[in-house]
């Protein structure tokens, strides 16, 4: 058993069902005393609204209390070596949650740690996101083997998490990519914004990333959408409105960008949880 979740592919299909099986528990029962003898980091080096509220919120409800740090209260913000600190960090704690814009720091992390480590975002992947959105696309589509899932937007974290996660479960998962990041695209954004089930974009900025690239190819606008099929509308914000999105869509009543949102708080109480029967106790853990 991995003790890292760096990437979707550090699961598998059952540890997967397990996650989401715990994340409906948690979501009809909200409070427990399960965490309370853990240590827990939350390291941030970037902004953060609902990755830091929603992982503060998913740990005391558990029952821990969480220490939030930035990377600028940290000696690595002012030249300390990553491998260094992680030595440091993982004697600290048990659980360390970490969100980068370096690829190298989970890297760092995952081949030197001790601690359990989950990879909350950073350039490569967003795993926990993408568990996030498909705990919410079951809660609205009880069986996701029929749907079509695309994505129109840039080749990013948010993109081969969803990659790794549609060949697990055989998802249909289509795309459509800006010319520049794709040799090329087997649909047109025309026929996936007439044709899904689910149609899910992100912003065009890249973390860590800068680029003044205009990306308007992928801009999903409300009157290019066939409101006559039934489709749910996915980002997983902030959403720049005018840019990858219209007003109109993100706030459509087949938009459920708010509900994929509030869904992040279950699904990381699902994720920590299986990490913590699975290492705590040495042995596959048990639906609750």
């Amino acid at each position: 058993m991995n003790k890292c979740l760096f990437s979707i592919s550090d699961l598998n299909r059952l540890d997967i069902i397990l996650i989401l099986k715990y994340s409906f528990f948690f979501e009809k029962r909200r409070n427990h005393n399960i965490l309370s003898n853990t240590r827990l980091l939350i390291f941030l080096d970037s902004s953060s609204t609902r990755t830091r509220l929603s992982t503060e919120i998913a740990i005391n409800e558990l029952g821990g209390k969480p220490i939030v740090m930035f990377n600028h209260d940290s000696q690595l913000y002012k030249g300390e070596g990553i491998i260094e600190a992680t030595s440091v960090i993982s004697s600290y704690f048990d659980f360390v949650l970490f969100r980068t814009s370096d690829a190298y720091r989970t890297n760092v992390f995952k081949k030197k740690g001790n601690s359990i480590f989950i990879n909350l975002l950073d350039p490569s992947e967003h795993p926990c996101q993408v568990i996030s959105d498909l705990f919410t696309i079951i809660k609205h589509n009880t069986y996701f083997n029929d749907i079509v899932i695309s994505w129109v937007g840039r080749n990013n974290n948010m993109f081969r998490s969803w990659l790794l996660i549609s060949e697990i479960f055989n998802i249909k998962f289509c795309y459509f990519l800006p010319t520049k990041e794709c040799v090329r695209n087997v649909f047109t954004k025309k026929f996936l914004l007439n044709n899904s089930s689910v149609i899910m974009t992100d912003s065009w900025n890249i973390i860590g990333e800068v680029t003044n690239d205009n990306f308007s190819e992928l801009k999903i606008r409300l009157k290019h959408i066939n409101r006559k099929h039934s489709f749910l509308f996915m980002h997983c914000l902030p959403a720049n409105i005018g840019k990858e999105v219209d007003n109109k869509t993100l706030y459509y009543k087949n938009s459920i960008v708010f509900k994929q949102s509030y869904n992040k708080i279950t699904t990381i109480k699902g994720i920590i949880y299986f990490y913590f029967k699975t290492i705590a106790y040495n042995s596959r853990p048990c639906v609750i």
